[in-house]
């Protein structure tokens, strides 16, 4: 995986046995985008792109707080200047 970001989450997640104290993010791809632009709603698009570009699981990005939500969406944001909506639901 080529590594285009790094968080250190402020409040670790626990699931089961694992804690993630940070994600690790991937540069996004068209496959991404166009898998984004089924889905209605900033806060679902945010979790999904969490989800696909870092690897964590769904029970992962659910629990994430919201201050280091916050600060992936400020990075997440990055990689998106520049690109107009593509007319999605």
């Amino acid at each position: 995986m080529s590594v285009a970001a790094k968080v250190d989450l402020k409040y670790p997640v626990s699931v089961g046995e694992e804690t993630i104290t940070e994600l690790v993010f991937k540069r996004p791809k068209v496959k991404h985008l166009r898998e984004m632009d089924a889905i209605d709603g900033d806060i679902a698009v945010t979790e999904a792109m969490i989800i696909a570009l870092s690897g964590v699981s769904p029970a992962v990005a659910a629990n994430i707080d919201a201050v280091d939500f916050a600060k992936i969406s400020e990075v997440l944001a990055v990689f998106f200047v520049g690109i107009q909506p593509t007319g999605g639901k």
